[in-house]
């Protein structure tokens, strides 16, 4: 397993269905979110996978239960690390950070896919 920092910019996608909860320890059970990044540049690497747990993920799940659909697309800023296993290598949010949101509440964004 390999950790590395990473800063990424780009619109943040998570499906509703994928917002779930997760066993930390017996009897306790925490906030998980499952998505994606899709940075604006090429060198950037285009779509990056993303694991948010604890606060970060309570906060795109309060959120998401604001905006009508089934997908909050969001402008966001994230920091976290970037953990491979395997063929598989996602980003673990530790920090982020929403840009836009009264526009996403009101539906004045357009839909980015």
């Amino acid at each position: 397993m390999s950790n590395n920092m990473v800063i990424l910019d780009g619109w943040l996608f998570v499906r509703k269905e994928d917002i779930t909860q997760v066993p930390l320890e017996p009897g306790k059970k925490s906030v998980a979110v499952y998505g994606y990044i899709l940075t604006d540049k090429a060198y950037k690497g285009g779509r990056h996978p993303l694991t948010l747990l604890g606060k970060p993920a309570k906060i795109i799940r309060d959120f998401a239960a604001l905006v009508p659909g089934d997908t909050l697309s969001i402008r966001a800023l994230v920091e976290g690390s970037l953990v491979s296993m395997q063929n598989n290598a996602r980003v673990q949010v530790r920090y982020i950070t929403l840009f836009g949101r009264d526009q996403v509440l009101k539906n004045e964004l357009p839909v980015h896919v």
